[in-house]
């Protein structure tokens, strides 16, 4: 099971990070926070950071992310 976790963080690691901006897709917190996770898992902690800010922009007052 690792190495398919593996292949997709290999595969998805440009793409996570622009969803929102490319493919204007909005992630649910909890969705972001998992997707973040699986990064972080793997090392990839920037890519992580760029997914739940990606997210971010999209909150609203109230949400999990949200910044004024």
């Amino acid at each position: 099971m690792i190495e398919t976790a593996t292949v997709f963080v290999d595969a998805w690691q440009h793409l996570a990070p622009t969803l929102t901006y490319d493919y204007d897709c909005h992630l649910q917190c909890s969705e972001a926070d998992a997707l973040a996770e699986l990064f972080r898992a793997f090392g990839h902690q920037d890519i992580a950071d760029e997914v739940i800010a990606a997210h971010a922009a999209h909150d609203e007052p109230g949400d999990s992310h949200y910044a004024d």
